[in-house]
């Protein structure tokens, strides 16, 4: 701000905003400088409110004989210009810091994770705080371990069928809190198959039994049910999920496929007579929609299935025959339904083989394997067979059956291939009223 020498000439100035513009202050600092420092300001006829007028030589000698009190009094004036800014930065970083531990509060109070203490579910957070607790008031509940295999998603468990989600915890309603879908699952099957649906809080919204006493051919079967899977998915892809349930009766058949919405309601309904084990959701016939694809087994014909479910219009029970007839279900509304044969291993071993488990691989095809026999079949997504592979494991038990005696052939490469076409030429198709080899659909689309 100093001038660098006094001014040679001497030059009026005749209002405070001349005098501040050759101060280099605003006009406020500069009428501070007369008050505080003496800044040499004239006015006249001697009033305080008259004009002012200053002059430049006289306001040069002021400066350089104040230049220390000067330029302090400049940083304070550079800090008041940017008091403003410094304003909004606070504001801003106290924001970042409330939101920070809003976040935090919020994070330790959102359900992550469980415990189960003898009937008792525990709900913990993150760092495995306990947030609430859920008694089902069952002392056979299901220990920690075999919850947590079927615990959000579904497990591949060695030498086991694989294992399906019966406990998530996930915010399904798109309110930004977990919500906890919890099914009763009890050592003995019994007083359980009921899916219970609670908040964030640990209150219960709203509870669902699975399936209700049912009658297939002269054998009526008990509501006793046992939930084998839960699972959330968006199959209509309208931004609403929706809760799919899977159930079967305890140890037996039928199985019940329900879809729910968000407030437990029941959508729809499938039944098939036998069980199922696996499951996946995929748009086959590209509309947007994903169906459900199911595996297992068909109690009515002894054979493995595979069944394509069209969640707007699934309703009824599988195909069937005596004395498997449900006479108060309509006829199934299935998209496919297919029987798989069994290999020479199979018919030996258990009449009872079914499909174990369904991936959809990125070439779009399907593929499902048997129980016991691990024979795999790839099908692309009109249901037509595409490839049949014997697993290593398939040639294990084979070539161990054969040197049992139980098997008359050994399996070299000339069997393999008459057990593959076998196999290949065995698959049935449901077209509505009969079964046949040709690819055909149960329902349209």
């Amino acid at each position: 701000m100093n001038h660098s020498s006094v001014s040679s000439s001497r030059e009026m100035l005749t209002s405070w905003k001349e005098i501040a513009s050759y101060l280099r202050v605003d006009i406020k600092t500069a009428q501070r400088y007369e008050k505080k420092f003496d800044l040499p300001v004239h006015r006249r006829e001697g009033f305080l409110r008259s004009r002012v007028f200053a002059y430049t030589d006289e306001i040069d000698r002021w400066e350089n004989k104040n230049s220390k009190i000067n330029s302090k009094d400049q940083r304070y004036i550079r800090f008041s210009k940017l008091r403003p800014y410094l304003l909004i930065l606070a504001v801003v970083a106290l924001a970042t810091f409330l939101y920070f531990v809003y976040s935090r509060i919020a994070r330790s109070a959102q359900p992550a994770n469980f415990k189960i203490d003898q009937s008792t579910l525990v709900i913990l957070n993150k760092l495995g705080r306990e947030l609430w607790l859920f008694d089902t008031q069952r002392p056979n509940l299901w220990d920690e371990k075999e919850y947590r295999e079927g615990f959000q998603r579904k497990n591949d468990i060695p030498d086991e069928l694989r294992r399906l989600p019966v406990l998530i915890i996930k915010d399904i309603n798109h309110d930004k809190l977990n919500e906890t879908l919890f099914s009763v699952q009890t050592t003995d099957g019994l007083k359980a198959g009921i899916l219970y649906c609670i908040d964030s809080k640990g209150t219960k919204l709203w509870e669902f039994r699975a399936g209700r006493e049912i009658q297939l051919g002269p054998q009526v079967f008990s509501s006793d049910f046992v939930i084998i899977a839960v699972d959330i998915v968006d199959l209509n892809n309208d931004g609403n999920m929706e809760i799919v349930v899977i159930s079967h009766v305890r140890e037996d058949s039928p199985t019940q496929v329900a879809v729910l919405n968000l407030e437990g309601v029941l959508l729809r309904e499938y039944w098939n007579v036998g069980q199922f084990n696996d499951y996946a959701f995929e748009d086959l016939n590209d509309d947007g929609r994903r169906e459900i694809l199911l595996v297992g087994q068909n109690n009515a014909y002894r054979r493995p299935c595979l069944v394509v479910l069209d969640v707007n219009s699934m309703k009824g029970i599988s195909p069937s025959k005596m004395p498997f007839e449900c006479p108060e279900l309509a006829k199934g509304s299935e998209i496919y339904y297919l029987l798989f044969p069994l290999s020479e291993l199979d018919l030996f071993n258990n009449p009872g083989i079914a499909l174990c488990n369904i991936n959809i691989l990125s070439n779009r095809h399907i593929k499902v394997e048997t129980t016991f026999s691990n024979v795999i079949y790839e099908l692309n997504f009109k249901l037509e067979l595409e490839y049949i592979t014997l697993s290593h494991i398939f040639e294990r038990k084979y070539n161990d059956a054969y040197r049992e005696g139980k098997l008359k052939t050994a399996l070299d490469d000339k069997t393999k291939e008459i057990i593959q076409k076998k196999l290949m030429n065995g698959i049935d198709y449901y077209d509505g009223k009969n079964w046949t080899r040709g690819g055909a659909m149960s329902n349209k689309w």
